[in-house]
Order: structure tokens, then sequence, then C-alpha cells
């Protein structure tokens, strides 16, 4: 990969965990109460489809970011976080199969944990538009 399209790679992820981190930050200072239709924490095993891609090869970041892989990304924050960094999980989210990532974020000086939401590259297989 030529070192133009890793830094593109790289600031394209910034951009996805800075949106998710945001989304989260929200709601926390919203005061969100009102848990999402999934159970918080809760990762509900989804039967994956034999042909999807290998993670990461196959996989772009979720932009435009939709708002329920937004709220999803945030419910698995703590789930994913128990397993390390790195964790990843599968699943159909918004009519996409997404696979959600526990990725570390750098802002300025602070390192902050987030979820990172990647979806299959446009025209492999289980790509939806």
């Amino acid at each position: 990969m030529a070192r133009g399209e890793r830094e593109r790679t790289e600031w394209v992820r910034n951009v996805a965990l800075a949106i998710l981190i945001g989304f989260i930050v929200d709601g926390f200072l919203k005061g969100a109460s009102k848990p999402p239709t999934r159970t918080p924490g809760k990762i509900i095993p989804s039967v994956v489809p034999a042909g999807l891609p290998a993670f990461p090869a196959g996989w772009e970041p979720f932009l435009p970011l939709k708002p329920e892989v937004s709220k999803r990304a945030a419910a698995l924050l703590f789930s994913l976080w128990r397993q390390g960094e790195g964790a990843t999980l599968t699943e159909e989210t918004a009519g996409q199969w997404v696979t959600y990532q526990a990725q570390i974020h750098q802002e300025g000086s602070a390192r902050k944990k987030g979820v990172g939401a990647w979806r299959v590259k446009a025209g492999l297989h289980g790509a939806v538009g």
C-alpha cells in the first residue's frame, strides 16, 4: 500500500472514530436514559454468511455513518472493550453487514477508547448501497 493511500486510510479511520465518539459523548451529555432497542453491551450472535471478505482487507470505514450503526457501536463499546483492543464483531445492522472493532482514538495527547464501524467494500459480496 502506497504511503498516500495509508495516510488517507488512517485519516478516514480517525474521522469515523471521531464521529462515533462524538455520538457517544453527545448522548452522555444529554443524559440519554432511554436504552437502544438492542440490549446495551450485549453481543447478539449473528449467522455471518459465507463469502464475506476477510477483515480488514475487504472492508472500508462506514461513512457516511447511519444513525443505527452509530447507536449499535455505542451499545457495543463496553462489550468489545472487555475483549480488548482490536476485538471485532460482525453483524447485520440497518440492512448491511457491519464489522465493529474496539479501537483507540487519538485526540491531541488524549487516547480514548472507541468502536469503529466498517462495511464491505463496494462491489464485494455482501455490499449494499
